[in-house]
């Protein structure tokens, strides 16, 4: 019986002390957890940043640069390591960015470079500088991009779809083609002016779009292919195929338009945050224009593009008048 009692009480013994180690290791991992993922909402603050930027690479730009979106996406978790740091290693992320956009970008993208340039600002000045000269900044990137907001609201307003029935022509404007292949961008453009076309059987379409870098073909080319497999009959088509730039699309397929044609109403097809620059520069080489706006693609891609053209607003309102006799002057030449 002792025997027994001895036994009893030395495995409630051992169990008691595996007990009391668990309880210990649990509540040394419950701390770790704790020191780990406790609330900071600066280092939360650069860790969305990042975020966004991935999600942005990874849906807006060439599928090749996918790879790019995940690297900064594992940056991102990686601040929960680097709290000291975290930054100098967004700012650091946000540069190398900065750089893509101005040197690899499309054109177009240099302006929405500036975007993370503000952003590397905001972050220095808020963790390190002192309160006058922090709050200084402050008060001019929140006026700028007040400013901006403001820019933004003919472009949202002229994204809606305005177009007339029975248009005897219509303007598809390109954009990027992978090798062979169109964008997203392109594709929803090409959709919504098939989408017209099989509507208003007796209109016709001018595509317009030159070859760009990265294309084996030309974007006019590209949508002439694609419109062609979808049923559009080829007599409905007209190639323009030496434009590479949205003024140049406009004025040259200007030259395709008939005498008595040229006074009425054309409809431009693009995306709708492209239409308000579309319809300003075409109005500014004398034709009347309706918008034809194409499907949006991803939220995060929409929002970047907006604030693109916030910025290629700004430059067309600043030096829209040389660029736009530079490309009738185009125009012209290639009529003779």
């Amino acid at each position: 019986m002792q025997l027994v009692l001895i036994c009893v009480t030395f495995h409630v013994y051992i169990d008691s002390y595996k007990l009391i180690d668990l309880y210990w290791n649990m509540h040394m991992i419950k701390n770790l957890l704790k020191n780990t993922f406790k609330f900071d909402k600066r280092w939360w603050v650069g860790s969305v940043l990042l975020i966004l930027i991935a999600t942005f690479i990874f849906f807006g730009l060439h599928p090749h640069y996918r790879f790019v979106g995940i690297i900064v996406m594992l940056i991102a978790c990686s601040l929960l390591f680097f709290r000291s740091i975290w930054p100098w290693i967004t700012c650091l992320v946000f540069l190398a960015f900065t750089a893509f956009l101005w040197i690899l970008g499309p054109s177009g993208y240099k302006f929405a470079s500036l975007i993370p340039i503000l952003v590397i600002i905001l972050i220095i000045s808020i963790c390190y500088l002192k309160n006058p000269i922090k709050r200084l900044i402050i008060l001019a990137v929140s006026v700028f991009s007040l400013i901006l907001s403001i820019i933004e609201i003919p472009i949202v307003l002229s994204s809606e779809n305005d177009a007339k029935p029975e248009m005897k022509y219509i303007i598809v404007l390109g954009a990027a083609v992978y090798g062979k292949d169109p964008s997203i961008s392109l594709r929803n453009r090409m959709d919504a002016a098939i989408s017209y076309l099989r509507k208003n059987p007796d209109t016709k379409a001018i595509v317009s779009g030159g070859q760009g870098k990265g294309e084996d073909i030309s974007e006019a080319e590209c949508m002439y292919q694609y419109m062609i497999h979808k049923g559009i009959e080829k007599d409905r088509i007209i190639i323009e195929d030496k434009s590479t730039s949205t003024m140049e699309n406009l004025a040259y397929s200007k030259n395709f338009l008939n005498e008595k044609y040229s006074e009425e109403i054309i409809g431009i097809v693009s995306s709708s945050y492209h239409l308000y620059r579309a319809k300003y520069m075409a109005e500014s080489i004398g034709l009347k224009v309706c918008g034809i706006p194409c499907e949006d693609g991803y939220p995060i891609y929409m929002i970047g593009m907006y604030i693109r053209e916030g910025f290629a607003a700004i430059k067309l309102w600043s030096i829209g008048t040389f660029e736009r006799d530079s490309c009738i002057a185009s125009a012209n030449m290639i009529i003779r």
